[in-house]
């Protein structure tokens, strides 16, 4: 199965992993479950239309979908949903099922974490996930 994405500032991250915690995103209360994106070009169009504008530096986790169900997480791929008080569309999206997890992320969840880049106008790009 091909991996999942989530976009987690990096402090956030970090802080919640220092303490040995589950990571949440801020939308996490209001939302009920913690956004993922099925590539990693849907991830960049998400960032863009939901983040740019926030302060960063911000990670792109990067997790296998059957590992999470192995660990017992509770993920669905379910149309696009509201971010915050956010509209949650972007061109194409309604034609898209994104992974949801109902709850939040910890270490041992992800795979990978790779910083995720940002033009100087903000604009975010996609990052290279190649490497080792």
């Amino acid at each position: 199965m091909a991996p999942i994405f989530h976009l987690a500032e990096t402090k956030r991250w970090q802080a919640a992993i220092s303490r040995r915690q589950l990571y949440y995103p801020p939308t996490f209360d209001q939302d009920g479950l913690t956004h993922a994106a099925p590539t990693i070009e849907a991830l960049v169009k998400v960032a863009n239309q939901f983040y740019q504008r926030l302060a960063g530096p911000w990670l792109v986790l990067t997790m296998d979908p059957e590992h999470l169900i192995e660990l017992g997480v509770d993920l669905r791929f379910e149309a696009a949903s509201k971010v915050g008080d956010q509209d949650h569309h972007y061109l194409g999206s309604e034609e898209v099922l994104f992974p949801h997890i109902y709850g939040g992320i910890s270490a041992e969840m992800v795979l990978r974490e790779d910083p995720m880049p940002q033009a100087a106008s903000g604009q975010f790009q996609v990052p290279d996930l190649k490497r080792v």
